[in-house]
């Protein structure tokens, strides 16, 4: 019987491991509903917020089941931190007024890939540290 119980419980720990990369895609909305970033205007979020929505939801569980495939998760999850990291820090400076010389056209443009790189690295780090199993 305790044989089956491991069985169930390893199983529904597989789908959550699954699930969360993709509830990680909330995360824009609850940027958006807590305004984390209050210098950003709001016209940028609105324009990029179903793709973040996507993008998040695609890096974290494309990344997850690749990094499980590959037995990789540890990369996966620190390739999304330092991405996450550097994004943040490019968003920071723009939101700062550090346009380093491009249009107002050009930092409006890197404002929403920004934006959009910042959940999407962060789903990757979610997908890949979840995949960690021990064998990475």
């Amino acid at each position: 019987m305790s044989g089956q119980c491991e069985c169930v419980k390893a199983g529904w720990i597989e789908y959550a491991r699954k699930a969360l990369p993709l509830l990680a895609s909330l995360l824009p909305a609850g940027e958006k509903y807590t305004n984390l970033l209050p210098s950003l205007n709001p016209a940028v979020r609105n324009d990029v917020f179903i793709i973040s929505i996507v993008a998040t939801a695609l890096t974290g569980f494309g990344g997850h089941e690749t990094a499980r495939s590959l037995r990789k998760g540890a990369l996966f999850g620190w390739l999304g931190v330092v991405g996450f990291l550097g994004s943040t820090v490019v968003m920071i400076a723009f939101l700062n007024d550090f346009s380093f010389g491009l249009s107002t056209k050009g930092v409006s443009l890197l404002l929403r890939i920004s934006y959009i790189l910042i959940f999407a690295f962060l789903g990757l780090a979610v997908g890949g540290f979840l995949a960690l199993d021990g064998r990475d």
